[in-house]
């Protein structure tokens, strides 16, 4: 039983923190979107 639960939690936490990196990755690649987006519309005006 403390064995069973004992992994549980331990997968919990594997699995909060898999979600943590990848709201991280996603944040980052919105930012790079962002300013990619904003390269080529000030190319565009130009």
């Amino acid at each position: 039983m403390m064995r069973s639960f004992g992994f549980n939690t331990g997968g919990i936490k594997i699995l909060i923190l898999v979600g943590i990196i990848i709201y991280l990755l996603l944040q980052i690649h919105k930012l790079k979107l962002r300013k990619v987006i904003k390269n080529t519309t000030q190319e565009s005006n130009i």
